[in-house]
């Protein structure tokens, strides 16, 4: 019975001292946590709507432009309906229009690169007939690998025509300088 009557005078807030845990400063603890709590949702809360209200301005300011892009495509198109002369074999805004995304072409291109083929350079130049096409310059480990690179961009859907021109062997560190020739598709970029 005495065991019993000392755990619970343990247990009694009320009679321990000014420093002890008491239920007053748990319950001051409590709120404090609370207080903080409610702080960071606030904080939180906060920005989460200034986030969408950026989201919202951006998707308007995007809207603007691709309107304005519109209008700027529709006069050009219709500066080019009036065929100045005879050379005049395709319009402005046709060009404007297939003219390939030269970061998705690169993106795409070194998306197919093996791990054992590497790039130098690449060049934009015209053939005769005026189009676009890629001369790729580099360095490559073994044969199978650059033929794997060839492949790649070959069926990627972004390059039609791909051709290796040359492909030269390195004496002191046995890799290849090859030249690959391959043309941009400029529909679904």
């Amino acid at each position: 019975m005495n065991r019993e009557l000392a755990s619970t005078q343990r247990m009694n807030f009320l009679q321990h001292s000014r420093g002890a845990i008491t239920y007053r400063t748990m319950l001051l603890a409590l709120a404090l946590w609370c207080a903080f709590l409610l702080f960071i949702y606030g904080i939180q809360y906060s920005r989460q709507l200034y986030i969408n209200h950026e989201l919202k301005t951006i998707k308007e300011r995007s809207t603007q432009l691709e309107g304005q892009k519109q209008q700027h495509l529709d006069k050009i198109q219709k500066i080019s309906k009036r065929r100045i002369g005879i050379s005049a074999k395709e319009g402005v805004s046709t060009i404007i229009q297939n003219r390939p995304r030269w970061s998705k072409v690169l993106g795409n291109l070194t998306k197919s690169l093996p791990r054992q083929v590497w790039l130098d350079s690449i060049v934009v130049v015209k053939d005769e007939d005026g189009i676009d096409k890629l001369e790729i310059f580099g360095k490559a480990k073994t044969q199978r690998a650059l033929t794997t690179f060839i492949m790649r961009v070959e069926s990627g859907g972004m390059f039609n025509g791909t051709s290796l021109i040359s492909s030269k062997s390195i004496d002191k560190d046995g890799l290849l300088n090859y030249e690959i020739v391959t043309y941009p598709t400029s529909f679904g970029l």
